[in-house]
């Protein structure tokens, strides 16, 4: 088999890459949705060296595999910079059909990206593989990218679930002066609200294994942290000391009714080892089977120890996930 490298078509690759998508995680993004968040992006990289001479801005690269034989696209990568990725760090993604793995495509395709990356003069290349696709781990090495994290799903069969302690647990944690809410009990104040839960993400994800870079500025983060078509204030659950925000945890609606899934959760650091975290899970567990949801899924970071146990004590089991993987330039 032959094939060439060429730049990513717009709108004539759309079909591919999300057929390439939905092989990774299936109901993920259809060809509208990657039109729709093209229309997001900037057309034209803006990339420069800081005077720490790291490189900063924005910019992308974007490229597919191309049969010479069928001119069927047979592979995609992807690497790019946001704003808030850390200084002198892209970010990438790379895929190859499974059919013709084996035959150079990947590392045509991951070379690629190195080389662009060099020219732009970045130190550190980021990026996710598959923990479930074979050979990926041996792949990556040969290119010496390195492990630096490993999240897996995480679900929790609600037909079974039953926790009684959890009206003795809040009553308790109440009793100390902490109260429970959710975003739409916040409704009149809510943009003070989202302030509020905005600096608790920021100071909670620090401490988070698996998160790596800055949070966007508010209003993109709020368009990510709280999706319109999948966020729902009355599953957002904030656990509070008088004014100040301590706790969170956030559930999103899926394609399937049948299941919901638990987008983050974090306690301030030093609220923690008191139960906050479990008492939120609760709350948000309860609430997700009021509403039909028959499995609650979320993902979490090997080397995230308080979390693991939380989930493992409400009977979570483990699924799919991906190493985040880094190479050094």
């Amino acid at each position: 088999m032959t094939f060439n490298l060429r730049p990513f078509q717009i709108p004539e690759d759309y079909a591919a890459l999300s057929t390439f998508y939905n092989q990774l995680q299936p109901g993920s993004l259809t060809p509208d949705d990657l039109a729709a968040e093209d229309k997001q992006i900037p057309a034209q990289s803006r990339l420069f060296l800081d005077v720490n001479q790291q490189l900063g801005g924005f910019g992308r690269e974007r490229i597919v595999a191309e049969s010479t034989e069928t001119k069927a696209v047979i592979g995609y990568a992807q690497i790019w910079r946001a704003p808030w990725t850390p200084p002198g760090c892209l970010s990438s993604l790379f895929y190859v059909e499974p059919e013709h793995r084996g035959q150079g495509v990947g590392t045509a395709l991951l070379s690629h990206l190195i080389q662009w990356a060099k020219q732009q003069q970045a130190d550190i290349v980021m990026s996710e593989l598959k923990d479930w696709i074979p050979h990926s781990l041996a792949f990556i090495a040969k290119h010496d990218f390195t492990v630096d994290a490993h999240v897996f799903e995480l679900h929790v069969d609600l037909d079974t679930f039953d926790a009684p302690e959890m009206e003795v647990m809040l009553s308790s944690l109440e009793q100390s002066g902490i109260t429970f809410c959710t975003l739409a009990d916040l409704s009149p104040i809510q943009e003070q609200s989202m302030e509020k839960l905005y600096h608790l993400y920021a100071e909670t994800l620090k401490d988070n294994p698996g998160h790596v870079g800055e949070l966007p500025k508010l209003d993109e983060w709020r368009r990510e942290a709280f999706p319109q078509d999948s966020c729902d204030p009355e599953l957002v659950f904030i656990a509070a000391d008088g004014e100040r925000f301590i706790g969170v945890t956030t559930v999103f609606h899926t394609d399937q009714p049948s299941i919901k899934y638990t987008d983050y959760t974090g306690v301030a650091q030093d609220y923690r080892g008191r139960g906050i975290a479990r008492a939120l899970k609760l709350l948000s567990i309860h609430a997700a089977k009021k509403l039909g949801a028959r499995t609650l899924s979320t993902e979490t970071e090997a080397k995230n120890s308080p979390m693991q146990a939380v989930n493992r004590n409400l009977g979570y089991v483990s699924g799919k996930g991906h190493y985040r993987i880094i190479k050094r330039l």
